[in-house]
């Protein structure tokens, strides 16, 4: 799904505003306004530019993912989650998913505390269709907590450590794995104290 036709499937009866442009702020931000209708007030298959020369325009018919598009990742347009810390993904307050672990890989997301802040980490799955475990790595990557139970869902709760003056929050990793050679979906919810 290209950027806008996604854009127009989230306005559905709510405005909403994209935000287009370059990073390191370049002349070429702009800001559109939407309507009940769709992109900007209206909806319209009008590909001419500024200038009113005409835009080049995908193949409705192409299935290739474009690096512009809104990412479609799991089955609920979240972002795919990391393969390794340096990559993961970071994860806010609330469900999030649903995500499919293949073949026993792991997932990494990352999750921002403060100095004393209290992480819960809840995955949900059904254990019939494939054992999952769950565990959460402190910002050495060092485990902290795990939870490997032979039942549906997993849940880990974790302290954030003491920090240093200069320091005002550190990353965890909060790590969904599969036992060896298992595929299942789950979700997974962050709720920090």
């Amino acid at each position: 799904m290209d950027r806008r036709s996604y854009l127009k499937e989230m306005a559905g009866t709510t405005g909403i505003i994209a935000v287009t442009g370059c990073l390191g702020g370049g002349d070429d931000t702009e800001a559109r306004a939407t309507d009940d209708d769709g992109i900007d007030g209206e909806e319209s298959d009008d590909t001419t530019d500024d200038t009113g020369d005409p835009e080049e325009t995908e193949d409705s018919t192409d299935d290739t993912e474009d690096s512009n598009d809104v990412p479609t990742g799991p089955s609920q347009g979240w972002p795919e989650p990391g393969d390794e810390p340096s990559w993961s993904r970071r994860l806010s307050v609330g469900l999030h998913g649903t995500y499919l672990i293949e073949d026993g890989e792991r997932h990494y997301f990352n999750v921002e505390l403060n100095e004393g802040d209290e992480l819960t980490a809840t995955m949900y799955f059904n254990h019939d269709d494939g054992d999952l475990n769950l565990e959460v790595l402190d910002p050495d990557e060092n485990q902290v907590g795990s939870s490997t139970s032979d039942s549906d869902d997993e849940s880990v709760t974790v302290q954030a450590r003491e920090m240093d003056a200069n320091t005002r929050s550190e990353v965890y990793y909060v790590v969904p794995y599969g036992s060896s050679g298992v595929t299942n979906e789950y979700d997974i919810e962050i709720e920090i104290d």
